[in-house]
């Protein structure tokens, strides 16, 4: 269950004719509650304890399971401590305020900004490992009849584990426009600006799930502070009357890793008044952020789908299994830098329907990338790129052992691909407007150090779009969404896709009503065929979370004043 309560303000106030100042304030607070099964976790008990089955002194001794008592590697649900609840509360304010004014001639704006977000929570009937074990192991813990053991020992092994994370930014920015010079097209303008910024982040777990010592959760406190300025500029020449480029730059320098320079050229040619072509090249950067620089090291029981565990488990081959996950945080990661050339065009053959296409082709260099313990091991399969650092151990059955997984920076990836948009409008006069914006992507290529192409693996569909149709007639506005996202193989074997996962189409439906006193009320549902994602073994799920949603049909209703 969720719920949100928020509160937004934008405001301007003129101040005279060359001046004015603007604020724009966003204040929110959320919370929802998750419950889930009781902690499951990985325990070894002793040769010599009572619930240990090989142990001849066991209530449970099984005579033929081994011929010496020897310690047992066990995968044990805790039921007897109830379901896992978590309470989530989330703050977040947001504080803009700036000021415009023209200077003769030259156009000025600056101002400050705010950003605070806090995170509480908290989580009930968690696992303490080391009593567990303990209990396991002297026998206080009855491993067979976990619900019948005393409320004392259940109450003992149980903990109420927190997080409490805080991400604070303060910036102060400023620019100026102005034109420079005239040109027989027209003037040449440029702006120029400056920023800077600092930012603190904070994420604290509580002391047991610090040292581990929490079955049931993962993750670990991480937390720094870093400082960044940066200066820019962009020039706009008009070349004739059809032709314009504009040239821009932006510089970036930060505290703790280094600065970057991104450069961009720009070309708009624009031969009638129905076509538009257009031209970009440019570089680009993204640092690192801090949870990822700063992150402890952390545990997670992780569920995964592996073939060769599932085996060595006398399991079907298509199992849920969890294992050993460590989750590590690299101090060492440098910034992506990323080149990208676009190439488009806007067309309007005829009245109310416009088309643009536009292919890109970016190559990044050291992305930065996050390599979980599904991805780890569907790369190991198929024999792709792993950071050093990462990777997966096995047995010698093949069954895992551990995965080391976290973020690294990727090499070089080159993405190539078109993005298609339609709009049309027809009006229908006493009978209403139908407007329609077909956007869809459609990837060509997707390589990392030109290996193979990863389009169609799970996960990564070659193209999706979204068709919108709104219909307006009167005070009401009836729209339908009709969502898609193409097929794609279901795995990723030895370089080679095998397997068929379907194509998925979902369909929204919404009603507004423009009321005569300037507010709008809507109903509505997203996937109202209440239709569920395709069904394959995914990361230890039934199904893939990054890329489809499980929550079927889901109703609502808003109320918009507006003043």
């Amino acid at each position: 269950s969720t719920g949100v309560v928020g509160f937004f303000l934008n405001s301007r106030y003129e101040i005279n004719d060359d001046w004015s100042v603007y604020s724009n304030m966003n204040i929110s607070k959320s919370s929802s509650f998750g419950r889930y099964a009781p902690s499951l976790a990985f325990t070894t008990v002793d040769a010599d304890s009572p619930n240990n089955p090989t142990n001849p002194e066991s209530p449970y001794f099984l005579a033929d399971y081994a011929p010496n008592a020897v310690p047992v590697d066990i995968l044990h649900r805790f039921a007897g401590l109830g379901n896992r609840d978590n309470e989530v509360e989330n703050y977040l304010s947001d504080l803009l305020v700036g000021f415009e004014g023209d200077i003769d001639g030259v156009l000025v704006e600056f101002g400050v900004r705010r950003n605070k977000s806090r995170t509480y929570d908290i989580g009930r009937n968690y696992l303490v490992r080391s009593t567990a074990e303990a209990y396991i192991a002297d026998g206080t813990y009855d491993l067979r009849n976990p619900s019948a053991n005393p409320d004392e020992v259940l109450n003992a092994m149980k903990a109420v584990i927190s997080r409490i994370s805080e991400y604070n930014q303060d910036e102060v920015f400023a620019n100026i426009q102005f034109d420079l010079f005239e040109m027989d097209a027209g003037t040449v303008t440029t702006i120029v600006g400056a920023e800077y910024r600092t930012e603190d982040y904070s994420d604290q777990y509580d002391s047991l799930s610090e040292a581990g010592q929490i079955g049931g959760s993962a993750g670990n406190s991480a937390g720094g502070g870093r400082s960044a300025r940066a200066a820019y500029f962009e020039t706009l020449v008009p070349m004739s009357e059809e032709v314009e480029v504009s040239v821009a730059g932006r510089f970036d320098d930060y505290s703790d890793y280094g600065s970057d320079f991104s450069p961009k050229l720009s070309v708009r040619y624009n031969p009638s008044d129905e076509l538009v072509v257009r031209a970009s090249i440019g570089e680009g950067f993204r640092a690192p952020t801090l949870d990822i620089l700063t992150q402890k090291d952390s545990f997670s029981a992780t569920s995964v789908s592996d073939v060769q565990t599932c085996l060595a488990q006398s399991q079907e081959p298509d199992c849920s299994v969890q294992i050993n996950n460590i989750i590590v945080a690299n101090p060492q990661l440098q910034s992506e830098q990323s080149q990208q050339l676009a190439l488009g065009l806007a067309w309007e053959p005829i009245d109310n329907v416009s088309l643009s296409i536009d292919y890109y082709d970016i190559e990044i260099t050291n992305r930065i990338t996050e390599f979980g313990a599904s991805t780890i091991l569907s790369r190991d399969q198929a024999g792709d790129f792993i950071p050093a650092g990462l990777g997966v151990t096995r047995a010698p059955n093949g069954a895992i052992l551990e995965v080391i997984s976290g973020f690294g920076n990727e090499g070089v990836r080159n993405s190539t691909g078109l993005d298609v948009n339609v709009q049309s409008t027809f009006e229908f006069n006493e009978l209403g407007t139908l407007r329609t914006n077909f956007q869809t992507f459609y990837g060509l290529s997707d390589k990392v150090d030109n290996g193979r192409n990863f389009y169609d693996d799970a996960g990564v569909p070659q193209y999706r779009g979204v068709l919108n149709n709104t219909y307006s007639i009167g005070d009401f506005d009836i729209v339908w969404n009709l969502n898609f996202i193409a097929s794609t193989s279901e795995d990723t074997v030895g370089g080679e896709q095998v397997g068929h996962i379907p194509s998925w189409i979902t369909n929204d439906l919404q009603v507004n009503y423009n009321t005569p006193w300037n507010a709008k009320v809507t109903v509505g549902s997203n996937n109202i065929g209440g239709k569920q994602p395709p069904l394959f073994a995914f990361g230890g799920r039934d199904y893939n979370f990054n890329l489809y949603d499980g929550y079927g049909r889901i109703v609502y209703a808003r109320y918009t004043q507006s003043f």
